[in-house]
């Protein structure tokens, strides 16, 4: 979505089977989200530095959110 990354965090969700929860993890993929355990995710924190470009296009799109520049 309006070209960010978006990242599942695979032990922070839950379904009522594990095949459901094997099928969405599955659907998550297809439609590009990357999954992630809970541990990597945090181990990739640092990878998101204040240089990082992709860290710098989130804070201007959510500062364009703030000012009404753009709708949410």
């Amino acid at each position: 979505m309006n070209d960010f990354d978006t990242v599942i965090i695979q032990d922070c969700i839950s379904s009522k089977t594990r095949e459901v929860q094997e099928a969405n993890i599955k659907d998550f993929i297809n439609v590009g989200f990357t999954v992630l355990d809970s541990g990597k995710f945090i181990a990739d924190l640092d990878s998101y530095t204040k240089e990082n470009p992709k860290y710098q296009a989130i804070v201007r799109h959510l500062r364009k959110q703030r000012t009404g520049k753009i709708k949410p």
